[in-house]
């Protein structure tokens, strides 16, 4: 009898294929969104329509509606990817983590947990200069306590999704009643 995968790797092929669906399926909508956009579109214009998006998937995922979430979330990515704000990693890296935060809430776990590993390799690549750390501390020093005491913000942002990750090893959906409904980060 023929099999497309070996029997001792039937899990993990459908696993992947499974990932490959939804990026796939992820990366079709962020093309048709660029198109969508167009070219001649002003700044302004896309930075408000990025506001409006990220506003928009926030309010879906209060109320549970992943699927809508997800599209706006994605959307809002493919704004992002025009306005440049999604060069900064700490942005890019927290867009990413919520597509993965929807695909989890949905049941997708194999690719959910690409989005999260995606989310962390952004967000450690944040790396605030120095002097703004200083001068962030001069003016907001409950942030500096903070820093030095939790480890700051980013540094949470990773570990709470290392803690999704692990959700994802035991097949289990995020506990909304933890953090909150809706906690995209």
């Amino acid at each position: 009898m023929y099999s497309a995968a070996p029997t001792s790797s039937r899990e993990e092929w459908h696993e992947e294929v499974g990932v490959q669906r939804v990026s796939a399926k992820i990366f079709d909508s962020v093309q048709q969104y660029h198109a969508q956009i167009g070219a001649n579109v002003a700044m302004s214009e896309l930075t408000a329509l990025e506001a409006k998006l990220l506003k928009e998937a926030s309010k879906e995922c209060y109320a549970q509606n992943w699927e809508e979430a997800l599209n706006l979330f994605t959307n809002a990515l493919a704004v992002s990817e025009k306005t440049k704000s999604c060069a900064d990693p700490g942005t890019r890296g927290t867009f990413v983590h919520n597509i993965g935060f929807c695909l989890h809430c949905m049941g997708e776990f194999e690719a959910a947990k690409a989005y999260y590993e995606q989310s962390i390799e952004c967000l450690k690549k944040v790396d605030p200069p120095l002097l703004k750390k200083l001068l962030n501390g001069v003016l907001y020093p409950e942030r500096l306590v903070f820093e030095v005491i939790y480890g700051g913000l980013n540094y949470n942002r990773i570990q709470m999704t290392k803690e999704r990750l692990i959700d994802i090893e035991f097949n289990r959906k995020p506990d909304l009643k933890v953090r909150g409904v809706g906690s995209a980060l």
